[in-house]
């Protein structure tokens, strides 16, 4: 049986985490940071917790058109 390699935080890149478990069908990948503490939806076993941490969504890229207004008479950016 091949394991899987756990990889790093996907919110602030910490390396190590922790793998909790409640009972016998609930385990979960936790990131160790104690600034982050990011955490992953549960599964039944550990395999499939990490298989859960792991999974990465593609991020898709937008482009914003912004309008800044400046009163001249306040010098402030409404």
């Amino acid at each position: 049986m091949q394991r899987e390699r756990i990889k790093s935080c996907p919110f602030c890149g910490f390396k190590l985490v922790d793998i909790n478990r409640t009972n016998e069908h609930s385990c979960w990948v936790q990131c160790a940071s104690p600034r982050c503490e990011a955490r992953a939806q549960s599964s039944s076993t550990r395999e499939g917790a990490i298989r859960i941490w792991n999974r990465r969504t593609k991020r898709k890229t937008t482009t914003v058109d912004v309008l800044i207004v400046i009163d001249d008479d306040k010098k402030e950016v409404a």
